[in-house]
């Protein structure tokens, strides 16, 4: 279902003129339509029903209350150019493709239609529109009843004619907006603003609670993509990255009220340039000459850190294997055994060895072969030649594939876990031993 349009005004007039104006206009949208799609792709019989009611609107973009598509498909909104037969004319905006079923307050963006050319992006006067239910003949999911000359795409029809509802839109060319902003847990780094409708379309800003004490620009602490004319769901909006803004930290490390606030992009740039020019650019919709805004409570719930810890005694070993006495992974991974030139950072050429694939959780007597093995690994030696010490790291399994591939990947994946910056180690000194 497509989202509600807030910034239409669906308040119906009610008053006998407008009741009868209706069932005048109705009856003569059935009949002109039926008229002018006679020559047009084979209409579906069916159920279908829309109800479109009247409303004021920027001039870009209009609401229909409500459509039945049995089969599914678009809803196509004409002009009163329909009445003189010209169906394909006439067609000046249509909504996204529609599952089968009943939706509600569709919003439909105007003078963009596939096929169709207009000398216009928006209403600049009162009109009478109609709302027609369309089949998607050919199941492709994109309105072809303009660019197919109507052989594709036809209408849903009942007793013959087209399901058809009409609608006095007045305009408003003033910009108008809306914002949901929901109560949600975030980690910290960014919010999900659940609904948002720009008539001229631009951004949405996430301000901090110092906007309420007057700190307009330095309270702007995220802002989404740019967002075209029309609604959008759940628009994610990255925390702590603003052209302009300077920032102390990274994310938000407690709960806190935000405000969200539709921008306009006023230069036309698709950059949202507010904090950065003081304000004199981009500035929010605003209604009754307050800026439009909600709010929300913000929880933070951080992800736990991954946390590792190894556990590598002193031990005797026929110089082909070793034993990692106890091993904990929180998110699973493997553990390397690394030798002496480690430590003068010959972090890739030190790898002797490496478990298994290990999945999250403790591990005990992991049991790790030496000099055979380990992906990307290139030795020319078979075993230890005499007592050394040797060195235990946990690694990640950052890419999931239960492949060891820090080596063959140069450290871009499978890297080792870290505590305070340093990679989680421990050593063992080996003392070669014939078993006996």
């Amino acid at each position: 279902m497509t989202a509600p349009d807030p910034s239409v005004d669906t308040t119906q007039p009610s008053d006998s003129n407008s009741t009868s104006r209706r069932r005048f206009l109705a009856g003569a949208a059935v009949t002109g339509s039926a008229l002018a799609l006679s020559s047009t792709a084979i209409a579906m019989q069916s159920s279908a029903s829309v109800t479109f009611d009247d409303q004021t609107t920027a001039g870009t973009s209009v609401s229909v209350a409500s459509a039945t598509l049995p089969k599914g498909g678009f809803i196509a909104i004409h002009d009163d150019r329909l009445l003189d037969g010209k169906a394909l004319e006439s067609v000046i905006g249509v909504s996204d493709a529609l599952d089968a079923g009943t939706h509600e307050t569709v919003g439909v963006e105007l003078f963009d239609v596939k096929g169709a050319e207009f000398d216009s992006k928006m209403f600049e006067e009162d009109a009478t529109l109609i709302a027609m239910p369309h089949v998607d003949s050919n199941g492709n999911g994109e309105y072809e009843f303009v660019s197919s000359g109507g052989q594709k795409d036809g209408p849903y029809t009942t007793d013959g004619e087209a399901v058809v509802d009409d609608a006095m839109v007045s305009v408003d060319a003033k910009p108008m907006a809306s914002v949901t902003l929901d109560d949600q847990t975030s980690d910290g780094t960014m919010v999900s603003v659940g609904s948002a409708t720009l008539s001229d379309g631009g951004f949405v800003a996430i301000h901090d609670s110092s906007l309420l004490d007057g700190e307009v620009l330095d309270s702007v602490i995220g802002v989404s993509n740019y967002l075209d004319a029309g609604s959008h769901e759940d628009v994610s909006v990255s925390l702590f990255n603003v052209p302009g803004g300077e920032f102390d930290m990274e994310m938000m490390k407690e709960d806190a009220t935000l405000i969200a606030m539709p921008h306009l992009d006023s230069n036309g740039n698709e950059e949202y340039d507010f904090v950065e020019s003081g304000g004199e650019a981009d500035g929010p919709y605003t209604a009754d000459g307050e800026a439009v805004v909600d709010d929300a409570m913000v929880s933070v719930e951080m992800d736990p850190k991954p946390t590792a810890d190894v556990c590598f005694r002193d031990q005797k070993s026929d110089g082909e294997i070793v034993w990692v006495n106890r091993a904990t992974l929180s998110d699973g991974g493997f553990v390397t055994i690394h030798d002496a030139s480690l430590l003068d950072g010959k972090v890739f050429d030190s790898v002797i060895g490496v478990s298994d694939a290990l999945d999250a959780g403790t591990h005990e007597d992991v049991e790790i072969s030496l000099y055979e093995g380990v992906p990307g690994g290139d030795y020319e030696m078979s075993m230890l030649d005499g007592d050394t010490t040797l060195i235990a790291m946990p690694h990640f399994d950052s890419d999931d594939s239960g492949s060891y591939d820090f080596l063959t990947s140069e450290g871009e994946t499978d890297g080792p876990y870290t505590m305070d910056g340093k990679a989680v180690v421990d050593d063992a000194k080996i003392t070669l031993s014939d078993g006996c």
